[in-house]
């Protein structure tokens, strides 16, 4: 088998490279590049963010707990949604019928209210349908990945009908955003005095706004940036005698008592991490050796202090 089919499925750019998360840098992991600000709007707003993490081993178990999530997320906003569409006849309507402007262009008030009526009604049951997709959705989604037999299965499924599977998210920001026009138009229809309507409404389009382009964009910038340097950055490979070198700092630090494979795989990679970088992780092989230097030092330990009493 030559190199080229060998490397077939590995990303052209990291041909042959082990990711920080000891996986091969597969082509979808690749395109998974640092974005400037606006890329990341453009990731935020087409929702390309959400498949980022699907493809990998055990990938399958993230969904399931995202579609939990998004599901009971969607019913719990249902529960509010769904009580204001079944009270919108006991609004005053009477107000509207009394005050409405189309009086003025000929149109009554009766029908004033019945298209106000239905302005609302429409937004409300259209919020409660799309609740009610991305709940389904949740459910249909976690039956079907769990059909799947092994990580390999759910790992195809993932790379086939990511976009479809993320689209439970689509269902949910649209329900949030029906219902939200419905709140605003409803405040806009009953509120009193044009100047604080107008207030309203514009600081509830600000504070939107400034989540979404100061909290939520950078946000997914940051997820792009993390996702890229787990492609670039490789596991973090160290000799063993390096590694004793730091076995010997830690247990000058913590006491030889206190010593652990874990404390000293953390330890190493504390201090290997360059100040302001990216985490590091041991390699699989670097990893056995401090399992190795650790259990070394501490069955050295264990001699001295047996060989101090008599059985």
């Amino acid at each position: 088998m030559s190199d080229d089919m060998v490397t077939l499925n590995v990303a052209k750019t990291q041909k042959g490279r082990v990711t920080r998360l000891g996986a091969l840098a597969t082509p979808k992991m690749a395109r998974a590049e640092s974005l400037s600000y606006v890329g990341a709007l453009m990731s935020a707003s087409m929702l390309k963010y959400l498949t980022l993490g699907d493809v990998r081993s055990g990938g399958s178990d993230a969904v399931i707990q995202e579609q939990t999530n998004f599901g009971l997320l969607s019913a719990l906003i249902l529960t509010i949604v769904l009580p204001y569409l079944l009270t919108l006849y006991d609004l005053d309507w009477e107000y509207i019928e009394s005050n409405s402007a189309g009086i003025k262009y000929g149109i009554s008030g009766a029908t004033a209210v019945a298209i106000h009526y239905d302005v609302l009604a429409s937004l409300t049951l259209m919020s409660s349908a799309s609740l009610i997709i991305a709940s389904v959705h949740s459910i249909v989604t976690m039956l079907i990945i769990g059909e799947t037999d092994g990580d390999m299965e759910a790992q195809q499924l993932l790379e086939e009908a990511s976009k479809r599977i993320s689209s439970g998210y689509a269902w949910f920001m649209s329900g949030i955003l029906a219902f939200s026009a419905a709140l605003i138009y409803h405040f806009a229809l009953f509120n009193r005095y044009i100047e604080t309507t107008i207030v309203g409404i514009s600081a509830v389009g600000v504070l939107g706004g400034v989540y979404f382009m100061v909290l939520a964009v950078p946000q997914v910038q940051a997820l792009h940036h993390v996702k890229s340097d787990s492609v670039k950055h490789l596991p973090l490979v160290v000799p063993a005698s390096q590694i004793h070198e730091y076995a010997k700092a830690l247990t000058r630090d913590v006491g030889i008592e206190h010593l652990s494979a874990a404390l000293l795989q953390q330890y190493i990679e504390l201090n290997a991490r360059q100040q302001g970088g990216p985490p590091v992780a041991l390699s699989e092989l670097s990893k056995k050796l401090v399992d190795r230097v650790a259990q070394a030092l501490i069955d050295k330990e264990v001699e001295e202090e047996m060989g101090k009493i008599s059985i």
